[in-house]
């Protein structure tokens, strides 16, 4: 696909916008196999300094493409001081930033005109975090055949909790995206994955509505307001933070500290008695297991979600699932697998539901190893996300960015020994077993 770039009269062809004609020539010559491309132009000074810039932005997949302006902003937090970053960027119809733009890149996304620009710099291959949310997509979906299916002894919810709002979100409020190559200012930035954003419009949920909620860990250091071993936390960004609505309102702060209260202080026959009336236990079940199985970190606290649409009934999500299936936080790959563990604590919601529900835990993980959790589900999963592009792209991206961590042994084969490793001769929920007494 040809890169088309902004001239003005008697300017000067430099060497490297004279490379990227050649390059969007030679990417032309690719065909079928391209990838969008993501045109960013305008001043970065402000950008380059970790503050929020307004760019022309343009978009083209081949099929359709797409103009308006961005405001844009560096997005993570460790991730920030990598080399290559992420951006989040909001999209509007004019360069006032006045009117909203709201796109559809795919034809199953909602309209939204928010959207995260991932740079992946962990991960050379770009895969984990959508594929990993993939799989509990998959689980979701899963989970209304399976409990009303499989498991017809599975306690039912109250008649007045209506889950189909949450239901029809997009991919159950879990990041989707797909490949992109960036520009700035004619400057080839390399592979990024176009992901959309943890927001409203995600989470099928009405700002509007002071009874949908999302709530967000801010903190991730495993202290017990984020590990749910306190009764009641401010959400004003020490450890919690709203994601929608923005403003946090008296009735909001009741709704969490009284989910809070429950999950620390119940009794244990309050919590098995009432558990699947104030929490979607089946999705903390499958956020649990698939964290274990795959060795995912950072989902006892910091990549958890707590979504409710009526205020009451708190559903536990997972978002942000990257450092998993073999990789640490800072790239390297992990090689003693016998002796690691992703985390540094144990959400205590997870730890009651081992204890109370520690069957239902055993026979949902038994029916996802037949399932979901394969290795050669798994796997080719992953392996299809990364055929799904010319290898030319990878290799630009090492080119480009020469000092990408583990970029020679983060591979497919390496993915194809790690895995079955680990979910067949570890078994991977020897956790479990140490604390809830379970044998599987």
């Amino acid at each position: 696909m040809y890169q088309k770039t902004p001239w003005t009269p008697h300017e000067i062809i430099s060497t490297t916008r004279m490379n990227n004609i050649e390059q969007g020539i030679y990417q032309s010559s690719i065909g079928g196999n391209s990838i969008p491309v993501v045109n960013l132009t305008g001043d970065t000074s402000d950008l380059e300094t970790g503050k929020k810039s307004t760019l022309s932005f343009d978009f083209n997949d081949g099929n359709q493409e797409i103009e308006g302006y961005v405001k844009i902003k560096w997005q993570g937090n460790s991730s920030q001081n990598y080399p290559k970053k992420n951006y989040k960027i909001t999209i509007y119809s004019d360069s006032g930033l006045k009117n909203a733009y709201n796109i559809q890149p795919k034809k199953s996304w909602l309209p939204c005109n928010t959207f995260n620009l991932k740079a992946n710099w962990i991960d050379c291959l770009q895969a984990r975090n959508l594929m990993n949310a993939e799989l509990v997509r998959q689980m979701t979906l899963d989970r209304i055949y399976y409990y009303y299916h499989v498991d017809t002894s599975a306690p039912s919810r109250p008649s007045t909790i209506d889950l189909s709002t949450y239901y029809q979100s997009q991919a159950f409020g879990e990041m989707q995206g797909f490949f992109v190559e960036v520009y700035i200012n004619g400057v080839d930035k390399g592979l990024y994955t176009f992901n959309t954003n943890k927001n409203a419009v995600s989470f099928n949920m009405d700002p509007s509505n002071a009874n949908h909620i999302a709530i967000e860990d801010n903190n991730g250091g495993h202290v017990p307001a984020g590990l749910l071993n306190v009764d009641s936390d401010d959400l004003y960004g020490t450890n919690f933070d709203p994601i929608t609505p923005s403003e946090v309102t008296p009735a909001m702060q009741t709704a969490f500290n009284a989910f809070l209260k429950f999950v620390n202080s119940s009794t244990d026959a309050d919590f098995l008695a009432n558990a699947y009336n104030t929490i979607d236990i089946n999705a903390a079940i499958d956020n649990y297991l698939i964290s274990e199985a795959l060795d995912i970190e950072d989902t006892q606290d910091k990549s958890l979600l707590y979504l409710t649409y009526d205020a009451k009934y708190w559903i536990p999500t997972l978002y942000d699932l990257d450092s998993g299936n073999g990789l640490h936080w800072d790239g390297t790959l992990h090689a003693d697998y016998q002796n690691y563990h992703a985390d540094g604590g144990i959400n205590h919601l997870y730890a009651r539901i081992l204890t109370s529900f520690h069957d239902r835990v055993v026979a949902r993980y038994q029916y996802l190893r037949k399932t979901i959790l394969t290795p050669d589900h798994i796997v080719e999963l992953f392996k299809n996300h990364v055929n799904s592009i010319s290898s030319y792209y990878f290799d630009n991206e090492k080119k480009i960015w020469p000092n990408l961590p583990s970029s020679d042994t983060n591979t497919i084969e390496y993915m194809q020994w790690y895995i079955p490793v680990v979910l067949v001769e570890m078994g991977q929920l020897k956790y479990i077993k140490s604390l809830a007494g379970l044998h599987f």
